[in-house]
């Protein structure tokens, strides 16, 4: 396929992001540092003290936005409590629009071989979610290639389906929803934003069953006037994981403490780290 690249291109850019690498800073238990893969920077944050091989999320930014858009949404400390390496990758084009789809396949396939030899990354256990257009991407991402164990998106639908291989079965994926996103209201098909809500459920559970097998209601605030996990079971289907919720007023930002009643970074690590097929048994307690 066109992203196996040659083995010199990785041995070429391996030592490019040894020569290029820098810190950048961090907190008091890891650095954030930055790399250079086929002539695009990323960024990871790795934490003091944690044995290899280790897991790694990897963390998109939307649109309009830079890597370091996505530092501090609460990956960092999460990390230094779990030993997990975070990976902020970043558009081809400077604040663009969208991610590169296709084309941006060989950047995330040479990036995590580099993150393998560089920084002990466990091929198994490497995840993927985004925010907005980083979603979008992510949610792409599961389904294209077995890059990624398991995938999540925050204010983020499916997108450029004309691109997707529908007889692939995906990954398993989380989706974190605000009914009350402006954006998502904007970029809605016909039907407006329940109707695009309901697109990207039947496309990723287009091979199983579009009934939740369970519901867990979270707590709610003034802000936070509705919230629920709507899980749908590992069937034809890789599982799916829907945090439904409505903020008080609208908002498109990802969801932190204290100002909402739950914590997007935290519920998705919780997710990824609680999948048995990539070798966490137990949900860890955050």
């Amino acid at each position: 396929l066109f992203w196996d690249l040659p083995m010199f291109s990785c041995l070429w850019s391996c030592s490019l992001a040894l020569l290029m690498g820098s810190i950048l800073g961090g907190t008091s238990h890891g650095e954030h540092y930055e790399i250079t893969v086929l002539n695009r920077k990323a960024f990871v944050y790795e934490p003091k003290g944690a044995e290899s091989p280790r897991a790694g999320i990897f963390v998109l930014h939307g649109s309009g936005g830079v890597a370091e858009d996505m530092f501090d949404i609460g990956f960092e400390s999460l990390a230094d409590v779990h030993g997990f390496l975070v990976i902020y990758p970043e558009m081809a084009s400077h604040r663009s629009d969208e991610w590169g789809y296709n084309t941006d396949i060989p950047y995330f396939s040479l990036l995590k071989k580099d993150l393998q030899k560089m920084y002990g990354l466990d091929p198994m256990r490497a995840f993927i979610c985004g925010h907005s257009a980083g979603g979008t991407m992510s949610l792409f991402l599961q389904n294209e290639v077995d890059l990624f164990c398991a995938s999540a998106a925050v204010e983020a639908a499916v997108g450029h389906l004309d691109a997707w291989d529908m007889a692939r079965p995906g990954h398993r994926t989380m989706v974190i929803w605000n009914h009350a996103d402006p954006v998502l209201s904007e970029y809605a098909p016909p039907g407006g934003e329940p109707a695009y809500y309901e697109q990207t459920v039947s496309t990723l559970r287009r091979h199983g069953s579009k009934q939740p097998s369970a519901v867990m209601p979270l707590p709610t605030s003034q802000t936070v006037v509705s919230a629920e996990i709507r899980r749908y079971p590992s069937d034809a289907a890789p599982e799916l994981q829907m945090l439904s919720w409505k903020s008080k007023p609208g908002s498109h930002d990802w969801p932190q403490k204290p100002a909402m009643t739950f914590d997007g970074a935290e519920e998705l690590v919780r997710f990824f780290l609680s999948d048995e097929t990539c070798g966490q048994q137990d949900s860890p307690a955050i």
